[in-house]
């Protein structure tokens, strides 16, 4: 993926802190090595080189366009005070807002990462944003996404939207779950989860995979329908 800051001063960003890195495979969390060496190696500059710091702004970082959402990265001073599925909608001066919502934080970085549904993301990056924070898309069963220490979590989306959906696993993950993120098309599992997450654009899609839940389940469960 290009990035426009590659091999120049402000190379490695903050990304490279969190796994999102555009460039290397290795700060992407991979195992191996799959740059195919751009002229600069941003792992070992990662390693031996101090990073330059973000503004002190509310902003946003990086944007990650998928087949119908857009990832991004925000900065924000409130981003430990974050649970995955909570709103947040953003204004920046002469743009219309744009709504969020949370998939994983960073506190340490005070960064979030936000799925927006759709193509269009109008906001420029690194300028000054206002951000508020409204509704979670869980609603009640929010509490659930908390705290999945030691939890089974299983994911189920729409086909299209798990790429994207990575993040939130990979976030699950480092809360101490053991999380698979699946298509609503495949089959079932053999063994339920403690908790299952359901993500889907269309009711009838999410119906039609519900059937096939096996009765007496005893799983919680939290439903996100994204427009």
């Amino acid at each position: 993926m290009f990035c426009e800051t590659l091999a120049r001063d402000a190379c490695p960003c903050v990304l490279a802190d969190i796994d999102q890195c555009r460039c290397c495979s290795l700060l992407m969390g991979k195992e191996f090595c799959q740059c195919d060496y751009p002229g600069v190696c941003v792992y070992e500059k990662q390693r031996w080189e101090e990073k330059q710091p973000l503004s002190a702004h509310d902003q946003v970082v990086a944007v990650f366009p998928f087949q119908t959402t857009t990832g991004a990265v925000l900065h924000w001073g409130k981003s430990a005070l974050l649970t995955p599925g909570d709103t947040l909608v953003l204004h920046q001066t002469g743009q219309e807002p744009v709504s969020g919502v949370v998939l994983q934080t960073y506190p340490e970085q005070q960064l979030a990462y936000l799925l927006i549904t759709g193509h269009f993301f109008a906001l420029s990056l690194g300028a000054p944003i206002t951000i508020k924070q409204e509704h979670n898309v869980f609603g009640n069963d929010a509490v659930y996404l908390s705290n999945t220490a030691g939890q089974s979590v299983l994911i189920f989306a729409d086909t299209d939207l798990l790429p994207a959906l990575t993040t939130l696993s990979d976030g699950l993950k480092k809360q101490g779950a053991h999380v698979q993120l699946l298509s609503l098309n495949e089959n079932w599992p053999a063994e339920m989860a403690d908790l299952l997450i359901f993500i889907s654009q269309n009711k009838e899609t999410l119906s039609q995979a519900l059937k096939h839940l096996p009765l007496r389940n005893k799983s919680h469960s939290a439903f996100w329908f994204t427009k």
